[in-house]
């Protein structure tokens, strides 16, 4: 060991020996490591290494496990009798090999240090494609053709919570913001976006397209039998099935949007109060056709979107768990029975009308007073 003569500058010292040891690999950063002077010094190495420490819980530079143990080697962390907390080097170890790993697309090792931390189960060829769509610089076209499958969008979005863990973590600074932002929008459900829309209605133009594809296949043989009524009823259908497939999909996440809003919560704006009041309407409208205009079959078959609504609305306000399965015996009943599926809309509607009302007032009632008086 040596001591060095003047003023040394730990926290630059410490800088520096992490950003080499995010930019080498082991190879080069244990001689580098070796070959440093201030580390020969008896005073300084263990001010450096405190440095270094502090800079690597705070830094979001990612550090290899190679070039981690390479530094806990060389500052005695890893020694017992050293004091440094051990659950907070693995945590910092962890961290930073977690954003090496993602950066580099060592698509391998992330995969086992997600599954260990129990944060992610993706194979490692599932995540090995999710690191190459988010990686590669941006393309609209071709990431909206990557993002056809809903499991990719899926996927990708599950790597991205793992990896950002709650907005506490940043994301790979290398990654085309736009490209993030791109998968991240595919995901959001709370309102119609472009991208979105592009890419149902992409899905919609390639199933009408593909259906296209067979019927004319199907008419052109039936033309070579001579069955000409045959070949009329595919070419027909096949071009309205196309048609409705390409509808669907571009109107697809403007519908989703529409029903998502008819079976929120009640909110206590007047628009909130206008999206509850479908249900209720068509179950007094099925009414009135049933024992009104005596059309049994139409107020019937007009009560199913009612009770759909109603039962949507019942799902998402228990949060799918005080929902059981035998709940859909009265719906189910309703279906056949207008009355009943009436009823069951009403008590349905009412029963969240009052416990509403109920919560609202006893949240403006004004607490109560101390007792303590001046």
């Amino acid at each position: 060991m040596a001591e060095l003569e003047g003023a040394v500058h730990v926290s630059g010292h410490a800088h520096t020996i992490l950003r080499m040891a995010h930019l080498s690999s082991p190879e080069d950063f244990g001689p580098w490591l070796e070959a440093t002077p201030v580390l020969w010094s008896l005073r300084y190495k263990p001010l450096v290494g405190d440095a270094l420490l502090d800079e690597l819980a705070r830094s979001h530079n990612s550090v290899s496990a190679a070039n981690m143990g390479l530094l806990a080697r060389c500052f005695g962390w890893d020694d017992v009798h050293d004091g440094v907390d051990p659950d907070r080097l693995a945590s910092i170890q962890s961290r930073g090999h977690r954003r090496w790993a993602a950066e580099s697309g060592n698509a391998a090792e992330l995969s086992a240090l997600l599954e260990e931390e129990g944060s992610l189960r993706l194979g490692r060829v599932t995540l090995a494609r999710c690191l190459r769509y988010l990686s590669q610089p941006w393309h609209a076209r071709r990431s909206l053709w990557q993002a056809q499958l809903p499991e990719h969008i899926i996927e990708v979005n599950a790597l991205l919570d793992a990896l950002e863990r709650g907005g506490q973590e940043p994301l790979p600074a290398a990654w085309d913001r736009q490209q993030v932002q791109f998968w991240r929008s595919l995901a959001d459900v709370s309102r119609p976006n472009r991208w979105r829309c592009q890419v149902n209605a992409l899905r919609g133009g390639l199933l009408a397209a593909l259906t296209l594809a067979i019927a004319g296949g199907s008419t052109l043989m039936s033309l070579a039998q001579r069955d000409l009524r045959t070949a009329a009823a595919l070419g027909i259908g096949g071009v309205l099935l196309g048609v409705l497939l390409a509808l669907a999909g571009a109107l697809w996440v403007h519908v989703r949007w529409a029903l998502r809003q008819l079976t929120l919560d009640l909110s206590p704006s007047r628009w909130g109060w206008l999206l509850a009041l479908p249900a209720p309407l068509i179950a007094l409208a099925s009414l009135i056709l049933v024992h009104g205009l005596d059309l049994r079959l139409e107020g019937t078959l007009l009560l199913f979107p009612g009770l759909a609504l109603a039962t949507a609305r019942w799902i998402r306000r228990e949060d799918g768990r005080g929902f059981r399965p035998r709940n859909l015996i009265g719906p189910g009943i309703g279906m056949f029975v207008p009355e009943v599926g009436c009823a069951l809309v009403l008590l349905l509607w009412t029963t969240w009308f009052l416990r509403d009302r109920c919560r609202r007032l006893s949240i403006d009632l004004p607490p109560p007073a101390s007792g303590n008086t001046v």
